[in-house]
C-alpha cells in the first residue's frame, strides 16, 4: 500500500551560532513492513540499517565542521576578489557580517590556528585610527617565498625559517630577543639578535616599533597604503560633490577611480567599516552618505 512506503524527508538548513550554516539530517522512519521484518527475526538487517544511518549521519557532521565560518569566508572573498595584494582590513568584515564581536573572537581563533596573519598599521591617514590588515597565511607564505627568492641564500634560509616559525608568532609584534630564540630554535642555527633582525628586516618582514620591539609587516606594502589611503579621499570627494551629499550606492560603485589601483568597491567597505560613511535604505536602493558631523 502506498502509505506504507518510505517517503524521503529532505535536509532542514539552519544557522547556529559561531556563524557556520549546517543542516538538520533527517532520516526517513522505518516502514511497517521492515517492522515486521524486525519481528520475524531479521533484526540484524535493521541493525545494519541503523548502523548505516549513523556512519551517514557522522560524516555528514565532519564535513560540516569543514565549513568556513561566515568570517573566514568573508576574509577568503574579499582576498580573491578585491585586491592584487590580498590583504583584508578587520573593519571590512564588519560590513559583511553584522555580529562584530563574533568576528573578532574567530579572528582570534583563526589567528591561534595559523590560518591568517594579522598585521597592525599605524594611523596612515593622519585620522589618529588604527586599523589590522589581514592576510591569509598561504597568501602570506607565498609573499614571503616570492620575497626572498631572488636574494642571498643567508636571506633565503633566514626566511624559510620564518615561514616555518609562523605559528608561535601569534602577536602583531615582537621583542627582539624572543624573535631571534624562536628562529634561532626552529631553524637550529646560532644568530645574534640584531644579525637576525637586520636580514628580516631587509626582507620586508619586521619594522621598529621602539627600541627593543618590532613589528610584523607585510613585505612590499607601501603600494597597498598608498592607494588606500588615495582610495579613501577619492570616494569621499565623490560624496561631498553629490547633490546633497549623497549617492545611490549602486550608482557610486560604477565610479571609476584615478588615483587608486583597487576596485572602489574595496574602498567602500573600508569607510563603511570604519563608519566614515552609512548606508541607507530607501525604495530606490541603497544610499551612500557620510555621517553627521563627519568623521573625517
Amino acid at each position: 500500500p502506498h502509505h506504507l512506503r518510505k517517503r524521503p524527508v529532505p535536509f532542514l538548513p539552519r544557522r547556529v551560532p559561531g556563524g557556520k550554516s549546517t543542516r538538520i539530517v533527517v532520516k526517513p522512519r522505518q516502514s511497517c513492513a521492515d517492522d515486521e521484518e524486525d519481528a520475524r527475526g531479521g533484526g540484524d538487517a535493521g541493525d545494519k540499517k541503523f548502523q548505516g544511518v549513523v556512519d551517514e549521519s557522522l560524516h555528514d557532521e565532519a564535513l560540516l565542521s569543514e565549513l568556513p565560518s561566515d568570517t573566514f569566508a568573508a576574509i577568503q572573498c574579499l582576498a580573491r576578489d578585491q585586491n592584487p595584494k590580498r590583504v583584508v582590513l578587520r573593519h571590512q568584515i564588519y560590513s559583511i557580517v553584522e555580529n562584530r564581536t563574533e568576528v573578532d573572537r574567530e579572528v582570534q581563533r583563526l589567528r591561534v590556528a595559523n590560518k591568517i596573519r594579522v598585521f597592525e598599521f599605524q594611523d596612515i591617514d593622519k585620522t589618529g585610527k588604527q586599523f589590522h590588515a589581514i592576510v591569509q597565511t598561504s597568501d602570506f607564505e607565498a609573499i614571503v617565498k616570492e620575497v626572498f627568492r631572488t636574494r642571498t641564500n643567508l636571506h633565503r634560509r633566514l626566511g624559510q625559517i620564518f615561514i616555518q616559525a609562523l605559528p608561535q608568532f601569534n602577536s602583531t609584534h615582537i621583542n627582539a630577543n624572543e624573535l631571534a630564540d624562536i628562529m634561532n630554535t626552529v631553524g637550529k642555527i646560532r644568530m645574534k639578535p640584531d644579525r637576525i633582525v637586520s636580514i628580516l628586516m631587509e626582507l620586508g618582514l619586521v619594522i621598529r616599533k621602539s627600541l627593543h620591539s618590532y613589528w610584523f609587516t607585510i613585505p612590499q606594502i607601501g603600494g597597498f597604503i598608498e592607494d588606500l589611503r588615495n582610495g579613501r579621499k577619492e570616494v569621499v570627494q565623490i560624496i561631498q560633490k553629490s547633490m546633497f551629499k549623497e549617492i545611490l550606492l549602486k550608482v557610486l560603485e560604477e565610479k571609476k577611480l584615478r588615483k587608486s589601483r583597487m576596485p572602489i568597491a574595496y574602498h567602500i567597505q573600508d569607510l563603511h567599516g570604519l563608519e566614515d560613511i552609512e548606508f541607507v535604505k530607501t525604495s530606490v536602493g541603497i544610499l551612500c552618505r557620510l555621517p553627521a558631523g563627519g568623521n573625517r
